[in-house]
């Protein structure tokens, strides 16, 4: 398969290249950071995979239509898109927050997954076929005292992700998305680190325990998958049982 993965360089991005390298894609690892993404195609290719780098500002629609239309173009087509691009959460009350911040999360976010789905679009539609998945959070679905702006965003991707599956399902390609809880990566370094968030975090999964980047990357390699054929529309969410309350 070819694959683009969009918002690489961060930890979560890069544990679904790697994962899609191993199971025999070419993979094209995109990032507003170009040369920050060498270090990972390195370690593709020693492991035998092929990957790509290509720039991409998930904020900039020009950015966003050229890095999906190079990213085809070095690979001869897409068969799959993973969205993994996404900022850091603004952990304050609602009164708060500043409009200056929504707006930065909204952009990135909701604005962003916009942006990708219309250039990724123009690939798959031709093609008849292939899957996009945005990588969103349990909090597409739960809210949070203090992450409102956060939580609106990844709600806006959420019912995205069913408008563009319902419009795109009878002409083949699949939209779906992957909400996991709260995962290991830099995104969440700072609530990890503060003994008081990481008690309430591991007290609200059911599983006890705050996910590792490899506990999501197979929902992501599944709903790219041809196993996944007769799924569009939907959310999986991986989070240790946390929405199951």
């Amino acid at each position: 398969m070819r694959s683009l993965v969009v918002g690489a360089r961060g930890g979560l991005g890069a544990a679904i290249s790697l994962a899609l390298a191993a199971r025999g894609d070419e993979v094209v690892l995109a990032s507003r950071n170009e040369a920050g993404l060498t270090d990972l195609k390195s370690e593709i290719e020693s492991r035998g995979g092929a990957a790509y780098v290509v720039g991409l500002d998930i904020r900039d629609e020009k950015s966003v239509d050229g890095g999906v239309d190079r990213a085809s173009e070095l690979m001869g087509g897409l068969d799959a898109v993973v969205a993994s691009s996404g900022i850091s959460p603004i952990y304050k009350p609602i009164g708060e927050t500043t409009v200056e911040e929504w707006d930065r999360i909204f952009t990135t976010n909701t604005r962003g997954s916009f942006l990708l789905a219309r250039a990724v679009g123009r690939h798959l539609l031709p093609a008849g076929a292939g899957a996009l998945v945005f990588v969103t959070s349990i909090h597409e679905e739960v809210g949070d005292p203090r992450l409102a702006a956060y939580a609106a965003s990844k709600g806006a991707v959420a019912m995205l992700v069913r408008s563009v599956a319902l419009e795109w399902a009878p002409l083949g390609p699949r939209v779906n998305a992957v909400a996991p809880a709260y995962v290991s990566t830099r995104l969440t370094e700072s609530l990890r680190m503060n003994p008081e968030h990481r008690r309430r975090i591991e007290a609200a999964t059911p599983v006890g325990r705050i996910a590792e980047p490899s506990d999501v990357t197979g929902a992501v390699a599944f709903l790219t998958s041809a196993e996944a054929r007769y799924i569009t529309g939907t959310t999986l969410f991986v989070d240790g049982g946390w929405t199951a309350r």
